[in-house]
């Protein structure tokens, strides 16, 4: 299952290879070519307000070129990832989610109602375990948290006597451990899921970077049900963490460190002004290192970091001299100026349109790397499923990896 269209969606990354692996702010202009001049075209004639329905609600005007059409068409084909419908509903009092945000409570909920079947829940890299406490006081399941704050810990014992609970509710343990030292977990696991008769269940939610990957080798060790989300992947090797499966050795689909953190991008169903902010930030961007190459005459790039998000609320102007100031550099000329120009405004606009058409790139990008992991745990002879769980509006990284021990 999914073998044809993880090939697919190889064939079709590997088209575009050159504009995932680059970033358009470092690589531009040289990167232009990379793009079809038609899109470029189609997308520089149409409204901001159709550049939002395009990139938030996949929404496209009837002059698009079918080439462009194609594109789209192609990314939502390939990243359709069947969604786990709810098993039963656990309808819990208010208090329960007393300081819990709309969308964790949105995935607690989805995860609950899939998964209650278990004796004991070891919820890793679960923080203050605010799901472990879901499942402790109201499923009446045993749970235990595995983190490496401290903080967070402390924080979590402090929260389980806080509010009432239900006579029949269980315990909640917290271990301090670092996931990324699988020998350790694995040895304050084992006895822990020796003695719940093949009936705990390990949650991963969500997992950064690397740390599925141990998540993984945690649960090949002691051969436990499981329920894994991945996220942060800009934080994972693009030469070892990734193409782990042999079917995607195979294909050896390139990756970079701007490939990676492209996948981790969601800005499914924004609002139009949170849009109109994000351009903004972007154009500020690219008109600053277009000042820096031509006015200051330094063509190296420059890596900025990130500026306040009140700094892009300022003018121009008050922006550059901010930034030039942490890279020990002087104004030359008049920064107003030189973005309100007619050449800085076609640039600035060229570069955001090329963006546009390499930000529908992240979750093809994502999926790839969701089911090269599926594949990788399929060749390690685990029956592992793959389902999106939650709503992407409110959740965006909801594909779940999920293994059931006892399940024929």
């Amino acid at each position: 299952m999914f073998n044809k269209q993880f090939n697919q969606l190889y064939s079709f990354l590997n088209e575009f290879e050159n504009i995932a692996l680059n970033e358009v702010l470092q690589s531009y202009p040289k990167c232009r070519n990379d793009y079809p001049t038609e899109w470029v075209d189609y997308l520089l004639n149409i409204t901001t307000e159709q550049l939002w329905e395009l990139d938030s609600k996949k929404i496209l005007t009837k002059k698009a070129p079918q080439s462009f059409i194609d594109y789209m068409t192609n990314i939502k084909k390939l990243t359709s990832i069947p969604r786990l419908e709810a098993k039963k509903i656990h309808k819990l009092p208010s208090w329960a989610w007393h300081k819990i945000s709309h969308k964790k409570r949105h995935e607690i909920e989805q995860i609950i109602n899939n998964h209650h079947d278990h004796n004991l829940i070891i919820d890793i890299c679960g923080g203050q375990g605010n799901t472990s406490r879901i499942y402790s006081n109201y499923l009446n399941i045993k749970s235990l948290v595995i983190d490496f704050d401290q903080d967070l810990i402390d924080l979590g014992k402090k929260r389980v006597n806080k509010y009432p609970l239900p006579n029949e509710s269980k315990e909640i343990n917290f271990i301090k451990a670092n996931l990324n030292k699988v020998d350790d977990v694995v040895s304050k696991l084992k006895d822990v899921t020796n003695s719940n008769n093949d009936s705990s269940f390990i949650l991963g939610l969500h997992t950064c970077g690397s740390l599925a990957i141990d998540f993984f080798k945690v649960n090949e060790k002691l051969d436990t049900s499981f329920l894994n989300f991945g996220c942060c992947y800009g934080k994972l090797n693009p030469k070892s963490e990734v193409n782990l499966s042999e079917i995607s050795k195979k294909n050896s689909l390139k990756w970079s460190n701007y490939a990676l953190t492209l996948a981790t991008r969601s800005n499914f169903n924004q609002d139009f002004d949170t849009f109109l902010f994000t351009k903004n930030v972007k154009e500020y961007r690219y008109a600053l290192d277009l000042y820096i190459k031509e006015e200051l005459g330094i063509k190296k790039f420059l890596n900025l970091g990130n500026s306040p998000t009140t700094l892009y609320k300022k003018s121009f102007k008050e922006y550059v001299i901010v930034n030039l100031k942490n890279l020990n550099l002087e104004i030359i000329s008049d920064p107003e100026l030189f973005f309100n120009s007619k050449y800085i405004q076609n640039e600035v606009k060229k570069m955001f349109i090329l963006t546009i058409i390499r930000w529908q790139l992240a979750r093809p990008l994502e999926v790839y790397i969701l089911l090269d992991r599926y594949f990788y745990l399929i060749e390690k002879n685990i029956n592992v499923s793959i389902n999106q769980y939650f709503d992407e509006s409110l959740s965006p990284r909801n594909i779940g990896l999920s293994y059931f021990k006892n399940k024929i």
